[in-house]
């Protein structure tokens, strides 16, 4: 999905999927930031809380490979970690390529539907195009 606005459409997780303490879910996306000088700024979201945030910078004809696992400690309390690369766009593959780790601790009530989304913005107004997210998935892991 291709938007100029700062939100993409979320999947959403139905109630009582992540039904027992140590039950996880782990999400993939793949955002494309625009070939501009404008700032941009990715966010991962789950529920209302952000899980992974890119902080707004100017990467020109990049990809973010967003990954994070979310795991259910409680009935209402869960424990996040979001990984996310930066890599430059048909460049040559390096270790240099850059990335950061965030580590939250949710608090949605998972007996309701939460909500995963991959949010996008642009610094400037009406710059459509300038992040794209081309892919989201997300897994269910049940506890061992």
């Amino acid at each position: 999905t291709s938007l100029g606005t700062p939100e993409f459409p979320g999947i959403t997780m139905p109630g009582g999927t992540l039904a027992a303490d140590g039950d996880s879910v782990m999400v993939y996306s793949l955002v494309k930031n625009g070939a501009t000088a404008n700032t941009k700024q990715t966010r991962l979201r789950f529920g209302g809380t952000v899980i992974g945030n890119s902080t707004a910078g100017t990467p020109n004809n990049n990809w973010w490979v967003v990954r994070a696992i979310i795991i259910r400690t409680s009935a209402t309390a869960q424990k996040a970690i979001c990984w996310v690369s930066n890599v430059a766009h048909e460049a040559a593959w390096t270790s240099a390529a850059g990335g950061n780790v965030n580590s939250t601790t949710p608090a949605e009530t998972l007996s309701g539907d939460v909500v995963i989304k991959i949010t996008g913005q642009s610094g400037v107004t009406g710059a459509a195009d300038d992040v794209a997210a081309y892919l989201t998935l997300i897994w269910k892991i049940p506890a061992a």
